[in-house]
């Protein structure tokens, strides 16, 4: 995770200081065209092409008709939960997250499941790490990295997967738990949008933020041609549900929210 962390650092730096540097197509729902990798936009030194302002439409959905002879979504879910969580920057096992059905899509000629890994707190959806394609017929497990392009997971990884206790010694509560936190505290986080139209990826790298171990979570918004990483929310690790955020202006001072 630390590499990841490095090169997180990176892009969020490079999205502060160069808004329009690094942009890709990001995933899209049923209701929407084809996801695609391929249509990466690359801005060049004298010309900046416009950003669209579509948020990806995402909707759950109960019951889905998959193709004949598919996976079942329930098995779609499994295959899932047996890939480390590296490729989708979550804290901890696949397995300890509820998981969001989007619906079936055709992506590069192909069916497949739309899944979110997710937690509920408070009625609430909280979509954690990153959208995650199956396909229907069981034999490919993807996740969109931060172009919005799509790569495959190593499925039968998980077992190496650390627990999020052994990661994290000083941490009295999973990422998972801490995240309830953050999402009661939703009115003064300072989103532009409903908390629920946010991704979150969390670092298990713990900040000291105020003297208190940390989780750091990035939110993230995926519109139809890019991804927008925004800056981090920090919740405190020993359970007391301290969470903080950087104070405007200054790089190392951080206000606690109400």
């Amino acid at each position: 995770m630390k590499k990841a962390t490095i090169v997180k650092k990176a892009v969020v730096a490079a999205l502060l200081c160069v808004p329009l540097a690094l942009c890709g197509c990001s995933s899209k729902t049923n209701k929407d065209v084809t996801p695609d990798d391929s249509n990466v936009i690359y801005v060049s030194d004298t010309s900046v092409k416009p950003l669209q302002s579509d948020l990806v439409e995402r909707s759950s959905v109960s019951d889905v008709k998959a193709p004949e002879g598919s996976i079942s979504f329930e098995k779609a879910c499994e295959l899932i939960d047996t890939c480390g969580i590296e490729q989708f920057y979550v804290g901890q096992s696949l397995k300890d997250h509820k998981k969001a059905n989007l619906g079936i899509i055709d992506y590069k000629g192909e069916k497949y499941y739309s899944i979110y890994p997710c937690v509920e707190t408070n009625g609430k959806t909280i979509l954690m790490g990153t959208h995650c394609l199956v396909s229907c017929d069981g034999s490919n497990v993807l996740t969109q990295n931060w172009m919005g392009g799509y790569e495959t997971a190593q499925q039968g990884t998980a077992e190496m997967d650390k627990d999020w206790k052994a990661r994290c010694p000083d941490a009295v509560i999973s990422p998972n738990d801490a995240i309830s936190f953050l999402a009661a505290k939703e009115k003064g986080l300072g989103l532009e949008k409903g908390i629920t139209e946010y991704v979150f990826e969390v670092d298990m790298t713990l900040t000291d933020i105020n003297g208190l171990p940390c989780y750091t979570y990035t939110p993230k918004l995926e519109y139809t041609d890019h991804i927008e990483l925004l800056g981090g929310i920090y919740v405190s690790a020993d359970g007391k549900g301290h969470v903080f955020k950087n104070v405007p202006g200054e790089a190392r001072e951080y206000s606690e929210i109400e």
